[in-house]
């Protein structure tokens, strides 16, 4: 429940995608907690960015992701993260922080941020390459144009990881989760993998590094009037 102005409360419905609940009810208290806080959120963020809400987009299980249309009759995008712990309370600070540093150029502007639920307001894309009905040749090409869009050089003191430190964090998950999933595959074929991360590690230079995408692929890649746009953005390279 959200407060109204005259003192009552108001429930926004919000439909929740499967994966969005599935994620949410398979993580205990912390995952119910946030399903249930959930309407009181989007009354209050709406109230606070003078938001109309409405349908659900589907996608991937990491929040709440619902098109709106703000006081100046705006198309946008209110999206409420789902941080389970501090790491992706981090990654969510590294993704407000690399939209502020792309200003638009290459993925969706950020049109404003709340910290503390955590959630952003974005422009409002087009649909995906993938529902569009792109071969895989030609999300690839998308991608491919797209992405250089966005790369651009950092100072050395912003806070996002380096692509050496991306690497190694990579190796370090790959390894824990064939761990944690029983060793699902051959051994040969995570090290191929850890191998790869190292060799990305230390190939990286600092002096040649910029601004990249974390995630690149035809779900995050959006139209946006004649060209297409990523949906958003988390690290340097």
């Amino acid at each position: 429940l959200g407060p109204c102005g005259d003192g009552s409360a108001r429930m926004t419905a919000i439909e929740i995608p499967t994966l969005v609940r599935q994620r949410a009810t398979h993580n205990g208290a912390a995952g119910s907690a946030w399903l249930d806080a959930l309407p009181s959120v989007v009354d209050d963020l709406s109230d606070r960015w003078g938001l109309t809400i409405g349908d659900a987009f589907a996608g991937g299980p990491a929040g709440s992701v619902v098109a709106a249309i703000d006081a100046n009759g705006r198309d946008c995008v209110l999206k409420v993260a789902m941080p389970l712990d501090i790491d992706e309370r981090e990654t969510f600070a590294r993704s407000v922080l690399a939209h502020h540093l792309a200003a638009g150029r290459g993925c969706a502007a950020l049109l404003a941020h709340a910290d503390e639920v955590p959630a952003m307001l974005l422009e409002r894309l087009g649909p995906n390459l993938a529902d569009l009905g792109f071969t895989v040749a030609q999300i690839l090409d998308a991608i491919a144009d797209t992405l250089p869009t966005f790369w651009r050089p950092l100072d050395d003191d912003v806070e996002l990881r380096t692509g050496a430190e991306q690497a190694q964090w990579l190796a370090r998950y790959i390894a824990t989760t064939w761990e944690a999933l029983g060793r699902p595959c051959d051994r040969r074929v995570i090290d191929r993998a850890v191998e790869l991360c190292d060799r990305r590690a230390d190939a990286y230079s600092l002096e040649r590094s910029v601004l990249v995408h974390g995630d690149a692929q035809g779900w995050n890649t959006l139209a946006a009037g004649d060209g297409s746009k990523t949906a958003y953005a988390c690290l340097r390279d």
